[in-house]
């Protein structure tokens, strides 16, 4: 079974190959991208806004980021390389994966998901949050 994002938790998917998957910024997903990219989050999200990231670096944080929000019985999405990650990029295009990874990544950043990558609803209150005062 493959998973789908759930946009009411505000979870991003992505199409790659024949199938649609989730990208989850877990905190152990994050960690392994900054161990294996060299790059810190903030420069990774710098990349994906202005699509400037290596094919080869988009490569390994989609890779890391389709394995945080696989399903347990997707194999292909769990050990899936970042080099045939990589090609299915090619053929979609950076730009379009740069723009959710953008998404993803941001979110990440600027504390918009839990440790375990669930990104978090915006409120729909319809009140205005400041930082100042709440």
């Amino acid at each position: 079974m493959t998973s789908h994002a759930n946009e009411a938790r505000g979870e991003v998917d992505i199409v790659l190959g024949k199938k649609r998957r989730v990208l989850r910024p877990s905190y152990e997903a994050i960690i392994a991208i900054e161990k294996l990219t060299g790059h810190s989050l903030r420069d990774l999200t710098v990349m994906a806004n202005a699509v400037r990231m290596p094919l080869e670096t988009m490569s390994i944080v989609v890779a890391e980021l389709i394995r945080a929000g696989a399903a347990a019985d997707d194999v292909g999405a769990r050990h899936g390389q970042a080099d045939g990650w990589g090609k299915l990029i090619y053929r979609v295009g950076i730009p379009s994966v740069s723009a959710r990874l953008l998404i993803v990544l941001t979110a990440a950043l600027t504390g918009g998901a839990t440790a375990e990558g669930e990104l978090m609803p915006v409120a729909e209150n319809g009140q205005i949050d400041t930082a100042i005062g709440d």
